[in-house]
């Protein structure tokens, strides 16, 4: 049975690594620290339930008592017989593991002993309810904001690529004023001679082409109005995120559960395997009523003896087990607690949101400036975990990679431009073939 639950533990813990989501077509709501916590909090009880059930079993069953044969006074025999009695007294020792203290009525039962395997399996599968947590129901709304968030900055991206690209493409004539589309083939109406004119009308081919003119050109469409309308939501959403820390709260609430987990399981393994008074390696253990007698004392009495010596030979090796759980989960605690306090929002996330013309300026200083963790920066930060499953998202991040983010605004959106622009100006000539270009990056 202990073999058995022994293998539960450790396909449990090789099971924690598991993304906490639905489904595949849902986004990851857990940052890989927390999964890796997660995961360190059960392998530890996990590793050392497998070693004892596969390679020290004797830690937890009869075989690890030795006993203290005592000798006749009479004619200095062996009291107990080694191959009838000394296996009878020992296992009834074990099932009534008790140490009688002389003068005391009743001794407590050592029932730690035999359980160490099934308290080790109690404290892995406490961890794994705590660590199922993060799939509850209460989640549900931030994994759907999530997912919206994620398709808006796709959306934002597709349409600031697709534009580029028809611009390069696009036949450089003075007499020709540029045709802005939406990334849906809609024509766009409503822009200012002014913004037209920046594109349409230059001196030469090499001042048309140049990364200011496009950069403003762009700037100018991102913000017309049919492009505005359709991220008015995306854009709402953001600035109520921003205002609340409903989900941030509930990841602090989960974190500590965590940390709860892991004290619970330290003081279990103290008060149970450490503790001198829970913790004895030489037993007066019972014996059964049969084999009671009677011998003399010093001083002449004769008192009638119940209790014989036992040796529990596996003390230092389970000591060296839970000392081993003890120690690496304080460590583990005291490494998530530092973490979690100064671990904060992803530069590449403001980043991105700074690259983006549909932005508000709102959002955008209240990301980089506002001290306050909130749940915009949790979800912008998930959208970073996230962005393995949105190829425009991906590239837009390995393109922040190669922009200096210490630099001002102005001149940061200038490096983020001229990067995006030379990935997304493969020669395509349609709208089409811009899920081309993302396809042949990553392939």
């Amino acid at each position: 049975m202990a073999a058995f639950l022994g293998s539960i533990g450790l396909k449990v813990a090789s099971k924690a690594t598991t993304e906490s989501k639905r489904d595949n077509t849902e986004p990851f709501i857990m940052f890989g620290y927390d999964r890796q916590i997660n995961f360190i909090s059960m392998a530890i009880p996990g590793v050392v339930l497998g070693f004892a059930v596969t390679m020290s079993q004797h830690v937890y069953k009869s075989d690890s008592l030795y006993f203290l044969n005592p000798k006749n006074t009479e004619d200095g025999s062996f009291r107990y017989d080694r191959w009838s009695e000394v296996p009878l007294l020992t296992e009834y020792c074990w099932n009534h593991l008790a140490h009688v203290v002389p003068g005391k009525d009743a001794a407590p039962f050592q029932f730690h002993y035999g359980f160490f395997p099934y308290i080790l399996t109690l404290i892995i599968i406490s961890t794994y309810v705590v660590q199922i947590t993060w799939r509850f129901a209460s989640l549900n709304r931030l994994v759907n904001v999530l997912d919206y968030v994620i398709e808006g900055l796709e959306e934002a991206l597709r349409d600031m690529m697709a534009f580029v690209i028809r611009e390069e493409n696009r036949p450089q004539s003075s007499q020709r004023t540029p045709e802005f589309e939406i990334s849906e083939n809609k024509p766009m109406n409503g822009l200012g001679t002014e913004s037209e004119t920046l594109i349409a009308v230059q001196d030469s081919e090499e001042i048309c082409l140049s990364d200011s003119c496009l950069e403003k050109a762009m700037e100018t469409y991102m913000l017309s109005p049919e492009i505005r309308s359709k991220f008015e939501k995306f854009v709402k959403i953001l600035e109520d995120l921003q205002r609340t820390t409903i989900w941030v709260q509930m990841f602090k609430w989960r974190r500590a559960m965590i940390i709860g987990s892991n004290l619970l399981s330290i003081f279990i393994c103290y008060f149970l395997y450490i503790s001198p008074s829970s913790n004895i390696e030489k037993f007066n253990c019972p014996i059964p009523p049969e084999f009671y007698y009677s011998t003399e004392v010093a001083d002449g009495r004769r008192v009638e003896i119940t209790t014989e010596i036992f040796y529990y030979s596996a003390f230092q090796l389970r000591r060296g087990l839970v000392l081993m759980i003890i120690i690496s989960q304080s460590l583990l605690v005291i490494g998530a607690m530092l973490l979690w306090k100064f671990v904060g929002l992803s530069e590449k996330s403001i980043m991105l949101l700074q690259g983006l013309p549909i932005i508000n300026k709102s959002i955008r200083q209240g990301l980089s400036q506002s001290k306050k963790y909130s749940d915009l920066a949790l979800v912008m930060d998930l959208v970073a975990v996230n962005k393995i499953k949105s190829k425009y998202i991906r590239l837009a991040f390995e393109i922040l990679d190669t922009v200096n983010s210490k630099r001002s605004r102005k001149t940061f959106n200038a490096g983020f431009f001229h990067a995006f622009r030379e990935l997304a100006v493969w020669h395509a000539s349609s709208d089409a073939e811009v899920n081309d270009i993302i396809q042949k990056i990553y392939n």
